[in-house]
């Protein structure tokens, strides 16, 4: 039977421009999507232009954050959404969650949020696909002064051309093996994208089909 995965766009994306590729993904699944909570403050930096087709429309209302990072690493509306994918998730019942980039980082710290507050997450199985490392000071204090660990599997992909997310394997290792129970790392050739290729494809059917 397929699974309902909440699939989550990266920063300054939406939910259309992810769309195709996690359907790739997750070939055998029943996807959906949810746009980011906030819109970012300013039109997208002139050094990202040669990137423009990959992200939302500033103009036209179609581009869509999760947060803001400050320059102390803070998540700057970090708890607005935290609150809004709670809700779908309560509504909608999703069985995964797949996140890309900035999406990623909120898969992680929707798990751990859950987890600091006792709460069943409703899901059974994370994906995380080109995720920064999470910073966000305020849940770093709150994760050093209660220990959790949190049950939920979660399968990472990077990629190994990715020079905005790159993999720091021991960076990486030392945060998960603090607060997750399992988890486990694909790597595929290609840069900051949710992967689409044949092996990656077989590793998620893999992962979602074990128990």
């Amino acid at each position: 039977m397929a699974k309902r995965v909440l699939c989550l766009h990266g920063m300054r994306q939406n939910s259309d421009l992810v769309a195709g590729d996690f359907r790739a993904l997750l070939a055998q699944e029943e996807v959906e999507f949810m746009n980011g909570v906030h819109k970012p403050s300013t039109p997208l930096p002139e050094n990202m232009a040669p990137f423009r087709s990959i992200f939302g429309d500033f103009d036209k209302g179609t581009s869509f954050i999760w947060w803001n990072v400050e320059d102390d690493g803070t998540y700057r509306g970090c708890e607005e959404t935290m609150e809004a994918v709670m809700a779908r998730v309560k509504e909608t019942k999703p069985r995964v969650m797949a996140g890309f980039s900035q999406g990623a980082s909120v898969t992680l710290i929707y798990l751990l949020e859950c987890a600091l507050r006792n709460e069943d997450p409703g899901i059974h199985y994370a994906i995380a696909c080109a995720p920064p490392l999470v910073r966000h000071p305020p849940l770093q204090e709150r994760l050093k002064t209660i220990g959790v660990k949190v049950k939920v599997p979660v399968l990472f992909f990077f990629g190994q051309q990715d020079d905005w997310c790159p993999y720091k394997k021991e960076a990486w290792t030392t945060f998960m093996d603090s607060y997750f129970e399992t988890w486990s790392v694909h790597e595929f050739q290609g840069g900051h994208v949710v992967p689409t290729d044949p092996a990656s494809i077989a590793k998620a059917k893999a992962f979602l089909a074990s128990s």
